[in-house]
């Protein structure tokens, strides 16, 4: 594949700097004969980072495990659990949104909701500042039973810019805004679930980020989407940026930038490949330097580009060609990461509907 058929978007910004550069003038005192466009000193040859004893594969995988993690689950529990800690009167509990939000167009007057705008310490030395406003509706109908089946589905949204912790820990800091959904349908034999999660936000915090059990302990600030299914067709689709404060992918990456779809073993039409993910894969080291993974091209609206009739490279074989830097990387090739532990190993956690109840009016 050559590199001017490598989707990801960030190749548009080197040939656009290429051609900026190859439009300014020639300067004084340049010997090159005119208009013909060479100049007195080459350019810098393009430093390439040092892969050896780095698993590409692993990387890619543990990329996608960790972008998959960044939903609004994780920012509703630490939201929660710092919440349950709330001593009367600290934080002040409202209903409705915090003016702020109103004012700055962020929320409508008439939102329903709850939210806490604060700064104070409780008697035990917790501290609450900043504003968190939160929305959250569970509804159920039908018979599990039957065959008809039961529907149960839930959707919440946080929004708010606050941090909770003590003298010794931050438990829960939170800039942004967060939604999710989730729908189950269940009858005897049956079974299905979609979830799907929109989040923009910094999150860190013990109460959100288990320090060892967490994927990524220190937090992180990401812009991702999520979409995934399962039960009667498996598929995950996840579009986003995400940067780790402190965890690093294989000691070396803190960067996951992704436009993929990956279908399960259940989640493909026999006609479709369930062997190779469509899109691709990038993770950038502690130099800025990008390593990207390219599948199968992305179809219909989600694609940079028109897909490509080259059946060199839209056969599927589960393999991917690697670029560094935005250029193909010959010494690696292609590589053929085994996504199946997204399936097999619970990869994909979907919150029960009770989940997206939070009552606190015990407290107003």
């Amino acid at each position: 594949m050559s590199t001017t058929t490598f989707l990801s978007s960030r190749l548009a910004g080197v040939a656009t700097l290429g051609l900026l550069a190859g439009a300014c003038g020639k300067n004084e005192g340049d010997t090159g004969a005119a208009g013909s466009g060479e100049l007195d000193t080459p350019a810098a040859e393009l430093v390439m980072p040092d892969l050896d004893g780095v698993d590409i594969d692993q990387t890619f995988v543990d990329a996608i495990a960790i972008a998959l993690a960044a939903n609004t689950q994780v920012a509703w529990q630490g939201h929660s659990t710092s919440l349950a800690r709330q001593h009367i009167g600290c934080p002040d509990l409202y209903v409705g949104p915090p003016a702020v939000l109103v004012d700055d167009d962020q929320i409508a007057e008439d939102a329903h909701g709850t939210s806490w705008y604060d700064d104070c310490t409780t008697p035990g030395g917790l501290f609450y500042r900043g504003l968190m406003y939160w929305d959250a509706v569970a509804e159920g109908a039908g018979d599990a039973e039957t065959s008809a089946g039961r529907t149960d589905s839930g959707r919440r949204s946080l929004i708010g810019a606050a941090v909770v912790g003590d003298e010794v820990d931050t438990r829960f800091q939170f800039r942004g805004d967060a939604a999710d959904s989730v729908t189950r349908v269940t009858a005897p034999g049956y079974e299905r679930w979609t979830y799907s999660s929109t989040l923009s936000a910094t999150l860190t915090g013990i109460d959100a980020f288990d320090p060892i059990a967490a994927l990524t302990p220190g937090g992180w600030r990401a812009e991702m989407y999520t979409y995934a299914s399962g039960g009667d067709a498996d598929f995950l689709e996840l579009r986003g940026d995400l940067y780790l404060f402190d965890h690093r992918i294989q000691d070396r990456f803190d960067s996951v930038s992704l436009d993929i779809e990956l279908p399960g073993p259940t989640g493909s039409a026999p006609d479709a490949c369930q062997l190779e993910p469509k899109g691709w894969i990038g993770v950038r080291d502690e130099n800025a330097f990008w390593i990207d993974v390219v599948f199968l091209p992305l179809e219909g609206s989600s694609a940079p580009v028109p897909a490509y009739d080259d059946p060199q490279y839209t056969v599927c074989d589960g393999c991917g060609t690697v670029y560094v830097r935005g250029l193909e990387a010959g010494p690696i090739g292609e590589i053929c990461p085994d996504f199946g532990s997204l399936w097999q190993g619970g990869g994909i956690t979907v919150p029960p509907v009770e989940d997206y109840v939070l009552d606190v009016r015990d407290n107003l």
